[in-house]
């Protein structure tokens, strides 16, 4: 990999820089998609669109328990979001970035496999 040694001085612009808040947000952002299970079920929000919980156990293979605790992850994180139709809670992404950031990061690990 050829990258250019940037100087001290044009690596630190204030207003370039992000703020605490938003490297906070990014951290609590990354950190929820950091677990195989919570990718799991983005990857397959992304690939299928909204799902019931059911469907999600399914594809995960996870306790509805564990996979209780994951989905609260993501939707404290705001990653997902969840609706109820009757008896069910479907699950959706929150937004198309999340989507970005899930296909291009298993995008990235398959390359490097």
């Amino acid at each position: 990999m050829n990258r250019k040694i940037r100087s001290e001085r044009s690596c630190v612009r204030s207003s370039a820089w992000p703020s605490p808040q938003a490297l906070t947000r990014t951290a609590t952002i990354l950190g929820a998609i950091a677990h195989p299970t919570r990718l799991a079920v983005l990857y397959a929000l992304v690939r299928e669109g909204a799902l019931p919980v059911g469907r999600l156990q399914e594809i995960s293979g996870t306790e509805q328990s564990a996979l209780s605790h994951q989905l609260r992850v993501l939707r404290d994180a705001e990653l997902v979001s969840a609706t109820r139709s009757g008896r069910h809670i479907i699950y959706d992404l929150s937004d198309d970035y999340v989507s970005h950031l899930v296909e291009d990061a298993l995008s990235r690990a398959q390359e490097s496999s």
